[in-house]
């Protein structure tokens, strides 16, 4: 943190900086921010518009793969839907079928997996009964 705010100091012009981590800033680091933008979690409309956006225009889907189901099923960031999104693509791809839940489910449960925490069927809500399944629908 002093290396930072040393670069920073000496710096002429504008600094931006992110963090995911913002609770975890000492305030007095902090208080020397003249600006702070927050970028709250997408809400289930705008994670349904990301997965419609974010899902492969191109790519063969099952009809049953409704992005309003996916944008209410599981709390993502935008970030994390454009993950899931891609490698459920891949998942797909590589299997030779259509986009379908169950590839949905799987990219999700790697997505949440990621922070290394123990995750559990019900992370993914609605979700959870495809992910062990070959099923589309």
């Amino acid at each position: 943190v002093s290396h930072l705010l040393a670069r920073i100091e000496s710096h002429q012009g504008p600094v931006i900086l992110t963090t995911n981590l913002r609770k975890h800033l000492d305030p007095a680091f902090a208080r020397r921010f003249q600006v702070v933008v927050d970028f709250p979690r997408p809400d289930a409309e705008a994670r349904k518009r990301l997965w419609q956006r974010l899902l492969p225009p191109r790519a063969p889907r099952e009809s049953c793969l409704d992005p309003a189901f996916l944008g209410a099923a599981v709390n993502l960031t935008g970030g994390s839907i454009r993950n899931a999104a891609l490698h459920a693509a891949y998942l797909a791809a590589g299997s030779g079928k259509p986009l379908n839940l169950g590839h949905v489910a799987l990219a999700v449960w790697r997505e949440l997996g990621k922070d290394g925490r123990e995750l559990s069927p019900t992370d993914l809500g609605p979700l959870a009964p495809f992910l062990s399944r070959e099923a589309p629908c």
